[in-house]
């Protein structure tokens, strides 16, 4: 086993168009970047990963060449890895300590500071898609456990089982860590994404993941929240004080953003 890090990498450029008032405008070529995690992947599996990433990649830059935003790549390459269970993301994530599948997911979007995601839920088939409807459609930037599995109901995202996100890989090690008398054992950490669409808009999606195997229920990672996480800007941000975190991610433009340590 060794540890590893896949990335796909195209870099960005600045090229010139005709805007429809004849103007001459600039258009930024798009800039993708997909991560499948680090962490001890054993050999055996790199294969699959490079795959993996490599898919994930492709529809995320399909939707850029296409005009797409950055939000729509970011959440697309994301998507992909969360329903590949080579990953540990949605299908196939790790197990915690009662042999559940528990996810967290974040999005940001660097042109308004705009955040949101979601903490310990479960049965969500795609939890950086919930993450970004709760950063768009509610004054909230994060929700955890039963409420963000309730808010996805509401919403009619798609729910799912704990037995379509388990795959035997997880279970044998679930299994293994159990009789190292309950040793945590790290899964292959994270997956994500940044772009820079044609636009020159910036956005990331990452962390979405399980944990680790034998983790407590309920147990999420800081680095979800703002600050710890991805911290995509596309434009300068005042920085200021407010009572609520929640407008630290609503109002950049009055506000700006606290540094959490």
């Amino acid at each position: 086993m060794r540890s590893a890090i896949t990335l796909d990498v195209i870099s960005g450029g600045m090229v010139r168009f005709t805007g429809k008032n004849g103007d001459n405008q600039r258009m930024t070529q798009p800039t993708l970047i997909v991560h499948g995690g680090a962490g001890a992947i054993p050999l055996a599996e790199h294969a699959d990963y490079l795959s993996g990433c490599r898919a994930a990649f492709e529809v995320a830059w399909k939707l850029l060449e296409q005009g797409g935003t950055a939000l729509d790549a970011v959440e697309a390459a994301v998507r992909s890895m969360e329903d590949n269970p080579a990953f540990d993301a949605g299908v196939g994530s790790v197990l915690n300590s009662v042999g559940e599948i528990e996810l967290d997911a974040m999005i940001m979007d660097g042109q308004t500071l705009s955040v949101g995601a979601v903490a310990a839920v479960r049965g969500i088939a795609n939890p950086i898609t919930l993450a970004r409807r709760i950063m768009e459609n509610t004054s909230h930037s994060m929700l955890v456990g039963d409420g963000a599995r309730r808010y996805a109901e509401q919403i009619g995202l798609r729910l799912c089982s704990q037995a379509e996100l388990t795959v035997p890989r997880e279970v044998a090690r679930y299994r293994e860590s159990q009789q190292k008398r309950g040793s945590f054992q790290a899964g292959h950490d994270t997956v994500g994404a940044v772009a820079l669409d044609r636009y020159g808009n910036i956005a990331a999606g990452d962390f979405d993941r399980g944990g680790w195997t034998l983790s407590c229920r309920g147990a999420w990672a800081t680095r979800r929240w703002l600050g710890r996480g991805p911290m995509p800007i596309t434009r300068p941000a005042r920085f200021g004080d407010r009572a609520r975190r929640d407008d630290y991610a609503r109002d950049p433009q009055q506000n700006g953003y606290r540094r959490h340590r």
